[in-house]
């Protein structure tokens, strides 16, 4: 089964899923709709916070709303501050917390969680995108283009190991073979090249005619599937 880094994640289809406080939509963990703030920006914007107000520069941190405050303190793994607390007292408990150190790294358990609803998040998007694709007519073939390249490729045009005869390698264009892939010559559908192919120059010349085929058609299919689900 393919990963959450091999899982494309645009288009989205679907709302992110929540785990409370947290919410996921498969780019890391946001709390009351607000992601994690660098600590480097909490450093700047609140330990140098009197310096930037002598050259009377804007202090980006008198536009937050309470939940952004609260959201820091669950995105850094530190104790939920009361509910009571105002905009001040937040902002010293945050203040207190960075200079204490307690932002300098995430602790496991939130790393953990973030992998996890990551991962259920783009799986479970990329479901709902087939879902919708084969819903306004497209293929199988055509969803299996779209969120896997290259088990389309290797299924549809028979790509696989190198045996020795030259090789291409792969642009970005949604193939993720590795540098040393061919395609089988046996197949039926180009008997044409394989007459023409006598010798290894030639052989290099087909494989890469069929692979750049196969490139369009996965390129092709990604565009069609993306104006579908714009719709």
């Amino acid at each position: 089964m393919a990963t959450s880094s091999t899982i494309e994640l645009h288009p989205i289809v679907m709302e992110p899923i929540s785990e409370p406080p947290f919410e996921c939509a498969g780019n890391g963990l946001t709390c009351k709709g607000h992601p994690r703030t660098p600590v480097s920006d909490l450093r700047s914007w609140l330990l140098v916070g009197v310096d930037r107000m002598r050259k009377n520069a804007k202090d980006p941190t008198t536009s937050k709303t309470k939940a952004w405050w609260q959201a820091q303190f669950c995105l850094y793994g530190l104790p939920n501050p009361k509910s009571s607390l105002t905009l001040a007292e937040l902002r010293a408990k945050l203040v207190s917390a960075v200079e204490e150190g307690m932002c300098d790294s995430i602790p496991p358990r939130i790393q953990a969680l973030e992998c996890r609803l990551n991962e259920r998040f783009r799986s479970e998007n990329a479901l709902a995108r087939k879902r919708r694709f084969l819903e306004s007519g497209g293929s199988e073939d055509a969803a299996l283009a779209i969120e896997n390249p290259s088990a389309f490729l290797r299924s549809k045009f028979k790509l696989g190991p190198s045996k020795g005869h030259g090789h291409v390698t792969d642009s970005n264009e949604g193939c993720t073979n590795t540098d040393r892939d061919y395609i089988d010559l046996d197949d039926d559908d180009d008997d044409d090249d394989d007459v023409d192919a006598e010798d290894d120059g030639q052989l290099g010349l087909v494989r890469i005619r069929r692979i750049e085929s196969a490139k369009s058609t996965v390129v092709t299919t990604r565009s069609l599937h993306s104006n579908a689900c714009r719709t």
